[in-house]
């Protein structure tokens, strides 16, 4: 008996616990289905006396439930895989990643973001502002609320960012861009004040963002002050309307009081400030270069010459806008005066193979004056004019004229003038580009303004401004060189052609690092005795050089810069017998050094 109510017992306990597990399981909710296309009947959910029925949640309320879910396992992997693929540079492979992963869960912001960046990395910035335009930018790291507003910049939302550039902190490498482009787009709102204070944040800035700041500077101080001025005239016409009504005057009364106090509501033009290529520097700037440079001649002798040369110059003109216009480009003409004093200390002999431009020609002339030269003043002068084309380009021409004078004597004196064409063009973007072509015609005149020289050259470049602060540039020049004189006894090549390319990479506090390579054919290089001045011989030549510079700029007005040259000379002389003169005489391989300090006092 005992024995069977036991096992009663114990059956009644294991299927009182069956029935708890099966109703903790259901939550306690009636478990009934509904057939599809029917609605339960409201008898079939009863509420319990005393306890209110939750009402059902919102889709809003849905969707953040959704959200705040995490992603199923494979798909975190799959997201971990495409992160890879975005940090090591992969951005194609990332973004077909990325694309999967938005496909299949389209409201998830972590794939939303990376995929807006790895659009933006591949510079597809519509498509980039398409999915930042979906989320919200409070909540972004300094580096993709930057990329943020340049989309919205870009795509020409204004507001959008400014407001994502001034989520940038202070102390992120990106905070001078950020404050730049924040100012721009406050200034397509018409917000001049806030403009002009972002401006002065933007310190750090790649050269031509620099150039345009002080441009911009200007302008939007000036627009400022018309925008208040234009306020205040505002509000004081309605003031004096208020006036005027209040005042029961008669109407002759009211006509002359607003005779004898009209609204000037002419307002100053702003000041023009000229965005194409050419332009007028205003500036006073005290330099001192220390140089050393070292020939080999063929492995027979080397030469050393070290100098220190410091100079004062100057340079001032006026840049007057002309009626021509195209979209908001405005033509324009400018003048310039440029003077310069220098005093150098040198010791050893100098070695001169450069006559690519008009300014070496006159350097070596200037080397080899009959007096030793300590001082020399420099004088010279252009004016150019410009003129907007179609697809961002502009063409200019230049004409300029300069003397440089030896001792500051005038019977030593030498000279140049000329003319200088060029058709350039920039495309702006995430990537800027920059082309340039053009060709100049120079004479070399003498103490009496007699033309003993003629260069003429053709040159071209184009350059690639980056996102990352790295430019590149690519050109080349096709020179010649005529003695119109033969008894004038200047060497260098009839013919040269010169191909280079060249790395910039821009850092924080206005520093720079430039790395340049190229290659330059020499035809018909004349080389005469220095002694005797007779010649030598005639030879061509293929001469390899690379160069690297470092410049810091950590103030407006204060710079530096260190360079390091070399160059290589391969020649083929065409005067066998006098090989050994040549060699002794004209160098093989040629370096130098060269260290820069300035101070800038603009106008």
């Amino acid at each position: 008996m005992i024995r069977a109510r036991i096992a009663r017992l114990i059956v009644t306990l294991f299927l009182f616990a069956c029935i708890q597990t099966a109703f903790a399981q259901t939550g306690g909710k009636n478990t009934s289905t509904t057939k599809p296309g029917k609605r339960t009947s409201g008898a079939s959910s009863p509420v319990k006396p005393g306890v209110t029925k939750k009402a059902n949640p919102s889709p809003t309320a849905n969707r953040k439930k959704q959200l705040s879910k995490p992603l199923p396992k494979g798909v975190v992997q799959k997201y971990a895989v495409a992160m890879r693929l975005f940090e090591t540079g992969k951005f194609n492979d990332a973004l077909a990643a990325f694309d999967a992963i938005h496909r299949q869960y389209p409201a998830h912001e972590p794939t939303i973001v990376q995929y807006a960046k790895t659009l933006y990395r591949l510079e597809r910035i519509p498509e980039s502002y398409n999915l930042f335009a979906r989320i919200n930018p409070q909540y972004l790291d300094p580096e993709t609320a930057y990329e943020y507003g340049y989309a919205f910049y870009v795509q020409n939302q204004f507001e959008g960012a400014l407001y994502s550039f001034k989520r940038v902190p202070v102390d992120h490498a990106l905070y001078d861009l950020a404050s730049y482009y924040a100012a721009m787009s406050a200034i397509r709102l018409k917000r001049y004040g806030e403009a002009e204070e972002l401006l002065d944040k933007a310190v750090v800035l790649p050269d031509k963002l620099a150039r345009n700041k002080s441009l911009y500077q200007k302008h939007v101080t000036s627009l400022r002050m018309l925008q208040e001025r234009a306020e205040l005239e505002r509000t004081t016409a309605e003031e004096k309307k208020r006036i005027a009504s209040d005042s029961n005057q008669s109407k002759n009364t009211t006509q002359a009081t607003a005779a004898a106090a009209p609204v000037d509501s002419a307002a100053p033009p702003p000041p023009y400030s000229h965005a194409g290529f050419f332009g007028v520097t205003k500036l006073g700037k005290i330099t001192h270069k220390r140089t050393s440079e070292l020939a080999s001649f063929h492995s027979q002798s080397e030469t050393t010459y070290k100098s220190d040369e410091t100079a004062f110059a100057f340079s001032y003109g006026p840049t007057i806008p002309l009626s021509f216009k195209m979209d908001d480009r405005q033509a324009a003409i400018g003048a310039q005066l440029d003077l310069k004093a220098t005093n150098v200390a040198s010791e050893g002999s100098k070695s001169l193979l450069k006559y690519n431009q008009t300014s070496d020609i006159i350097e070596t002339l200037v080397q080899k004056s009959p007096l030793d030269t300590t001082r020399k003043g420099d004088i010279g002068g252009n004016m150019w004019i410009e003129y907007p084309m179609p697809s961002g380009m502009w063409i200019g021409l230049d004409g300029h004229l300069s003397f440089t004078y030896p001792n500051f004597a005038r019977g030593q004196r030498y000279g140049a003038r000329g003319l200088y064409a060029q058709l350039a063009w920039l495309k702006g973007g995430p990537t800027t580009w920059i082309g340039t072509l053009g060709g100049s015609y120079d004479l070399i005149v003498d103490s009496e303004t007699e033309p003993f020289l003629a260069s003429s050259s053709i040159d071209g470049s184009i350059s690639a401004k980056l996102p990352s602060s790295s430019t590149i540039t690519a050109g080349g020049r096709y020179g010649l060189l005529e003695n119109l004189l033969p008894q004038a006894g200047v060497p260098g090549p009839e013919a040269s052609v010169n191909a280079f390319l060249s790395l910039r990479q821009d850092f924080p506090l206005g520093m720079s690092l430039t790395a340049t390579g190229s290659a330059e054919k020499k035809e018909l290089y004349t080389a005469k005795d220095p002694e005797t001045g007779n010649l030598v011989s005639t030879a061509d030549a293929n001469t390899l050089t690379g160069s690297v510079k470092f410049g810091a700029a950590p103030l407006s007005w204060l710079a530096f810069s260190a360079s390091y040259r070399f160059s290589k000379n391969y020649w083929t002389i065409h005067n066998k017998a006098r090989k050994e003169r040549f060699e002794a005489i004209t160098p093989s391989d040629e370096s130098a050094t060269e260290l820069n300090g300035s101070l800038n006092f603009t106008f």
